[in-house]
């Protein structure tokens, strides 16, 4: 959304942006709110029916103790202790400040910022760094120095992604869900991944969201969830460029495979196709006619 703003309004005071963000969330929330009482119910109904002395709660509540603490140990090593140091990281964090200064977003030929000689040459749309601006316009608002959102950025997508796993294992066996999250979450690189400050993590979790939307789609032949991969894919899309190339080919299989009547399909289609734009796909066509070249660009 900051992506949008910045383009359409740029130049304009930093809590104005903030303020805008904050209030369509809050709305998209109140409209989506009946939606959550019945998820939180349905959580509550397992952890009931699991009995007191019962062996599955006992591992239950002791692997949960694991994780939590493995979890708040990997937060804290993400906030506090890991240093902002690879090539990638410190690449979107800068972008992430500079996009934030100037409170917009241009599409030039040679992305250069003059103060510190820094010459970007990715080809992602800018999802990643400007959620780093956003933390930045805060620190405008309130005239503070802090990078401790950009930092967290790959732990909450890792957090997300082990409660995917969680969920669709469940749903087969909670023993399955148990083991796992564990075969995952103490796996080397998934760690490394969480306190490497890289976007891996963040595509990823957008790529298994799109991935659940086409699931749905292909089970319950949803229309309106067609609609919703769309936009997902879209998010994917404006992530990472490897996320506009899964979500293309996405497209094409639910277009293939999906026994709807031709012209629903067609019309479905297309409609999806706007929202895979306007979600953040759209990037990359203004990019390579007006901006860098994106993957036609010579470096």
């Amino acid at each position: 959304m900051l992506y949008y703003l910045f383009i359409i309004a740029g130049g304009l005071p930093s809590w104005v942006y903030i303020f805008v963000i904050c209030l369509f969330f809050i709305i998209l929330y109140l409209f989506s709110y009946r939606l959550h009482i019945p998820l939180l119910h349905a959580v509550v109904l397992s952890l009931k029916g699991l009995n007191n002395k019962s062996a599955k709660k006992k591992i239950f509540i002791l692997i949960t103790g694991i994780l939590i603490i493995w979890m708040a140990y990997d937060l804290v090593r993400s906030a506090f202790i890991y240093p902002l140091m690879n090539h990638d990281c410190l690449e979107y964090a800068l972008m992430a400040k500079h996009y934030a200064l100037h409170c917009s977003f241009d599409f030039v030929k040679h992305p250069f910022i003059e103060s510190n000689y820094f010459y970007y040459v990715g080809l992602h749309a800018p999802a990643f760094p400007l959620l780093g601006s956003f933390e930045q316009l805060i620190n405008q608002i309130f005239g503070i120095q802090s990078d401790l959102f950009f930092r967290l950025l790959t732990v909450f997508p890792g957090i997300f992604i082990l409660l995917v796993l969680a969920y669709h294992l469940n749903s087969i066996n909670p023993a399955y869900s148990m083991t796992g999250i564990c075969a995952l979450f103490f796996t080397g690189s998934f760690n490394y991944l969480i306190y490497d400050y890289h976007i891996d993590m963040y595509r990823i979790s957008l790529v298994c969201v799109a991935f659940i939307c086409m699931l749905y789609v292909f089970h319950l032949k949803n229309y309106n969830g067609f609609l919703l991969f769309g936009f997902i894919a879209g998010l994917q899309a404006h992530a990472h460029t490897l996320g506009l190339f899964i979500g293309l080919i996405e497209f094409f299989w639910l277009i293939l495979l999906i026994r709807w009547p031709l012209r629903n399909k067609l019309v479905t289609g297309i409609f999806a196709f706007i929202l895979f734009l306007a979600g953040g796909a759209v990037h990359y066509i203004i990019d390579s006619i007006a901006g860098t070249g994106w993957l036609f660009k010579l470096i």
